[in-house]
């Protein structure tokens, strides 16, 4: 009896490491601050560094950003979290290009899941900037040794495409190192209905696998989409076939990216992007919990396929 209680309780502990070691990076911004330290998950040694970002709250009728700036709002903007008391805050003031929020870690991965939510403003109108220049926006990158033309891997990037009347596709786009694009703006997928999208949650899902050897063409890209009131993911975009080349000097696989970024068409007026449950694996995260990574395998009451 004894015997094989000893046994069931090791086969438990070992399931459980094998579901904790799957998530590498967690952080909901319940510290307050931008310090990785605090994540609830960090095995990667991730970094912050940003422009125009913040984590802020609702508390009330009240909006504050906690950091890096304190300061509080009345009006009709609403920060609450998705989860918990606080979130990451994009500030896309009227014509202002740039809100960026980057992150950086020591151990490279040639097979990274990235998910979050995120928030579509509650004023959100796809910024069409003025002069007649191009109108995409950046939504998120990803790449290995350097950004984009500053580095010999490849860097990948989804980026919000103008769909006219203030809505908005996403896209995606790979360079080949040294920022030279192999297939840009690929797979328009509808995206934003301006009109009966904004204030609502998301939760995104992006999945890369780098190409298996120098020129193999056989990378990965894949992202997913579900509102808050859905149970199921939707795919948006799906590409078996793609140069996401590794560096020939290292690093071997990705290491750095970016949340959001440079919007060539500016908005009109400020608006306001919100970030919640920052999560970043080895395996895919749209079966495993994003909880914290001390909850029970699925064997042992979860369902498998839950999504939380």
């Amino acid at each position: 009896m004894h015997l094989k209680l000893s046994k069931f309780l090791i086969a438990f502990a070992f399931t459980c490491n094998i579901a904790n070691a799957e998530i590498l990076f967690k952080d909901s911004f319940e510290s307050g601050d931008f310090s990785t330290s605090s994540a609830e998950v960090n095995s990667i040694n991730l970094s912050y560094s940003y422009n125009r970002t913040g984590v802020v709250t609702q508390d009330g009728d009240k909006s504050t950003m906690v950091y890096p700036v304190l300061f509080t709002r009345s009006d009709t903007q609403n920060w609450a979290a998705k989860t918990g008391n606080y979130s990451l805050l994009f500030d896309h003031s009227a014509g202002v290009n740039m809100s960026e929020h980057r992150f950086s870690f020591d151990k490279p991965q040639i097979d990274i899941w990235l998910r979050y939510w995120i928030r579509v403003p509650t004023n959100y109108s796809h910024g069409i900037g003025g002069g007649g220049g191009p109108t995409n926006n950046k939504f998120l990158a990803l790449w290995s040794d350097g950004y984009s033309q500053a580095g010999q891997g490849s860097t990948f990037w989804l980026s919000l495409e103008n769909a006219g009347n203030g809505n908005s596709n996403l896209a995606f786009t790979n360079s080949i190192g040294y920022g030279n694009a192999s297939q840009a703006m690929e797979q328009h997928t509808a995206f934003i209905d301006s009109a009966n999208d904004r204030g609502r949650w998301m939760q995104m899902v992006i999945h890369l696998v780098a190409e298996t050897s120098d020129g193999a063409s056989d990378g990965v890209i894949q992202t997913w989409r579900r509102w808050e009131n859905e149970s199921d993911f939707t795919k948006l975009h799906d590409s078996n076939n793609r140069r996401l080349r590794i560096p020939p000097d290292g690093p071997n696989g990705f290491s750095a990216g970016y949340l959001m970024g440079w919007a060539n068409g500016t908005y009109s007026e400020s608006t306001f992007w919100l970030i919640d449950d920052f999560t970043i694996a080895n395996t895919s995260l749209l079966t495993i919990s994003s909880k914290s990574p001390a909850i029970p395998p699925p064997a042992f009451g979860a369902k498998e396929n839950e999504v939380l």
